[in-house]
């Protein structure tokens, strides 16, 4: 029986789902990669089947064990921005009632920063930069918090993502620091 939208801990009911859908799952990496990837097609049906923002927005939240929730926000990112290569901030304003029904509150808004760097750091040299302007229409949209982009900024390594990043931080930083 194979059930969308929840993978089972029971490593029984894994290797039915496994048999279910064709996927070969042996090694733990591979285990991890056909969770991932049942995540994203998952998230994809929803979407095809014209899931209602606020739907969408409770099936992301889905207790799904065996997999982080930064996993499942990013499968989401995904299969939300499936195939955007360049212009992501223009697909963003588009699909910004999905974002807001998704980022209720800090924690989420940490969850998308961390989808969208995974995003960009899967993608060439030349569209990474536009992380900023994508990091600015999230913004604008009142979707993320200057405090919630700042921390994303602060924390872990400083990737070239976050190197792109950085123009836009330092906006917000002062327009912060202006306000105060």
């Amino acid at each position: 029986m194979v059930m969308l939208g929840i993978v089972s801990e029971n490593k029984e009911n894994l290797k039915v789902e496994r048999e279910n859908q064709g996927a070969e799952c042996e090694a733990p990496s591979a285990e991890l990669a056909c969770l991932y990837g049942k995540l994203v097609k998952d998230f994809k049906l929803c979407i095809d089947s014209k899931y209602r923002a606020d739907q969408l927005a409770s099936h992301l939240k889905i207790i799904r064990p065996g997999t982080s929730q930064q996993e499942v926000m990013n499968a989401f990112f995904e299969a939300l921005f499936d195939r955007v290569q360049r212009g992501l901030a223009k697909e963003i304003s588009r699909k910004k009632l999905y974002l807001m029904k998704v980022t209720t509150d800090e924690y989420y808004q940490a969850l998308l920063l961390g989808a969208i760097e995974a995003h960009y750091t899967s993608k060439p040299h030349e569209v990474r930069k536009e992380v900023a302007v994508s990091l600015k229409m999230l913004y604008d949209l009142d979707i993320l918090e200057e405090d919630v982009i700042v921390a994303w900024y602060q924390k872990g390594s400083h990737n070239e993502v976050k190197k792109f990043a950085k123009p836009f931080v330092d906006w917000v930083q002062n327009a912060e620091s202006e306000e105060e």
